[in-house]
């Protein structure tokens, strides 16, 4: 575990439409006689003109002992709308995103280290404004400044294939990234018995780039429907925690689990089978087995970190031992969270401080260090679930990663995202155009190195391509979430600045001066039909064009959430005026949950 030394100024770098964090320094009155922290003053909310966003601020007691966390508590009203813990490093800043226009707001702040937390300071009580002058929303694309080149990062996919795909339906969403399961060492020929998902990426793309789970491998290979009782009537007959059955214990004997680990990637490395990623967990089991379900009830209950950090350390000396140079991600964490306790036990043992030092301490050439970007509840450290926060915990990550210069060269990889938990009980987030959207401008924005798209139940994880495709009476065809992907793969050459007054509307935009085309990815990201923002609002994009020329053609494709088929959506053009290099696009009405792919170039 990292100790927490003696705090000096520090910065968490986050943008405007993400929580911010700014740490100062304290220093400790060594004649305190409490370890609880004196409570907070100068409490203040201050509004943005620009953004619905709320500056909190606070000073930390020069008296007492000195706090390595803060507790922000945000209210409209009496209703609390969002809370968040800052730690690793700790703030006396944030900026509180995502917040309805026209609504009142005050928060509340407590200092505090893990002996317990001062009293709660609220703040005053301001109301946030649009953001914008000329419409509901204003969005800024800067084409004259652009950044580097578009990554496509987020062109990644879980498995989603099988002998049923359209084969023709995957090439133009452009996946560049596949994470399967490639197979134990029963390897024959180009195929893997028992593990038929990398045969069917290999289907649909010959050339993929290919993340291995290896401890899928162990449950496929260890599993067992009953373990502590022999059927379903005992089990219930004598109370059983759930689940009733689940892998072995890898440490129940390390001798076996080596050996197995090593077999899996010589057998791979042995058919010639190319893995780009050996991933040693995927979402490293919590004390709720039925959380996960890979340990029995009996098992999971007793899980520790400690437990977790053996067998991270087994599982890379294995692969290690089979392929020097293999490049291993340490682990998936199902979260994000970088303090030990951010998390309960019963939803995940480790976290990022505590493994880095772990890592480091054993001597372990982690090549990548990856979590999943699900949630639909927020963590301590995030006041909401909007794609923005993804940036946040790339930005935290990278922070910590300071410590170690061991892992100077270490990528990150968003191994899922977007929430895959039912809205309102009918749809969940990840089939919903404008989140999509959402995490794809913000996984390029963090500049991660790789990320998949995540999927919900047998049939999208199955054949349907991570639900970028929909099944009907017709057969299988587009789903609402597979044009926004198709738009995104036609985006070439460089980032293009993109800014918003609103943290639910946002946007991936980029220049290509080869074929003199400017793109823009819009997404909407609000909680459908559960605050208060219109479910439709004007949208205004003020666009500095790199071109003198009077006028521009924009084309604009609508991509909206129907929760169906979705054939290729109708393409709008219009030609509208350039005014000292600004040209200004209207949406009528953005509506909740929807996209938009717009295509600008200048007119002949």
């Amino acid at each position: 575990m990292k100790s927490v030394k003696r705090w000096t100024t520090r910065v968490c770098a986050m943008s405007l439409v993400a929580l911010g964090c700014t740490g100062v320094s304290v220093v400790a009155d060594s004649s305190a006689t409490s370890n609880v922290p004196d409570p907070p003053t100068a409490v203040t909310a201050t509004v943005t003109s620009n953004s619905t966003d709320i500056i909190g601020s606070w000073k930390f007691a020069t008296t007492g002992v000195t706090p390595d966390r803060a507790y922000v508590a945000v209210f409209n009203g009496s209703t609390l709308v969002g809370q968040v813990t800052c730690a690793y490093p700790v703030c006396t800043t944030i900026d509180i995103p995502g917040l309805w226009p026209g609504y009142a707001y005050r928060f509340q702040v407590k200092a505090g280290t893990a002996a317990g937390y001062s009293a709660l300071v609220g703040s005053n009580t301001v109301t946030v404004p649009w953001g914008c002058a000329t419409a509901k929303v204003c969005l800024s694309v800067n084409a004259d400044t652009p950044a580097g080149p578009v990554l496509h990062s987020a062109a990644g996919l879980l498995n989603g294939v099988n002998p049923s795909t359209p084969a023709s339906l995957v090439p133009p969403l452009g996946i560049r990234y596949w994470r399967t399961d490639v197979g134990p060492p029963n390897c024959i020929g180009t195929g893997c018995i028992g593990y038929t998902e990398y045969n069917n990426v290999m289907r649909v793309d010959p050339t993929a780039s290919l993340t291995e789970t290896l401890s899928d491998n162990w449950f496929g290979s260890t599993d067992e429907a009953y373990r502590e009782c022999p059927n379903l009537s005992m089990c219930e007959l004598l109370n059983e925690p759930r689940p009733y059955g689940g892998a072995t214990l890898p440490w129940s004997n390390w001798s076996a689990f080596d050996q197995f680990t090593t077999g899996v990637v010589q057998s791979v490395k042995a058919n010639g089978v190319n893995v780009g990623w050996w991933d040693l967990i995927n979402e490293p089991p919590s004390q709720t087995g039925l959380n996960d379900k890979y340990f029995d009830g009996h098992d999971s209950a007793v899980l520790t970190a400690s437990d977790i950090e053996q067998w991270l350390l087994h599982a890379y000396n294995d692969v290690k031992a089979a392929d020097p140079t293999a490049k291993i991600v340490c682990p998936s964490f199902e979260q994000y969270n970088d303090y030990p306790g951010e998390a309960p036990a019963y939803d995940q043992l480790l976290d990022f401080s505590t493994l880095l030092a772990f890592a480091a301490a054993n001597n372990m050439d982690c090549n990548a260090f990856s979590w999943h970007e699900i949630n639909f509840v927020p963590p301590l450290t995030d006041i909401n679930i909007e794609p923005q926060t993804l940036q946040v915990h790339v930005a935290r990550l990278r922070a910590l990663l300071q410590s170690y210069p061991q892992f100077a060269g270490a990528q990150i990889i968003i191994t899922e995202y977007a929430p895959n938990i039912a809205q309102s009980g009918v749809q969940t987030y990840e089939t919903m155009p404008g989140w999509l959207i959402g995490y794809i401008a913000s996984i390029e924005a963090a500049g991660v190195a790789e990320s998949m798209h995540t999927c919900i139940g047998p049939a999208g994880c199955a054949n349907l391509v991570d639900d970028l495709l929909v099944s009907t009476k017709a057969g299988i065809g587009p789903s609402d979430t597979y044009w926004p992907y198709w738009f995104y793969n036609q985006m070439s050459g460089n980032m293009v600045p993109i800014t918003s007054s609103q943290q639910q509307v946002s946007g991936l935009a980029t220049l290509d001066t080869t074929t003199n085309r400017l793109m823009m990815l819009l997404g909407r990201h609000d909680v459908e039909g559960k605050d208060g923002i219109p479910p439709t609002e004007t949208t205004t994009i003020t666009v500095n064009v790199p071109w003198a020329t009077p006028s521009a053609t924009v084309t604009m494709q609508p991509f909206m959430d129907s929760g169906g088929l979705n054939n290729e959506p109708a393409i709008a053009t219009s030609t509208v005026p350039v005014v000292n290099g600004v040209a200004t696009i209207t949406i009528p009405a953005f509506g909740s949950e929807n996209g938009y792919g717009i295509t600008v170039t200048p007119k002949a």
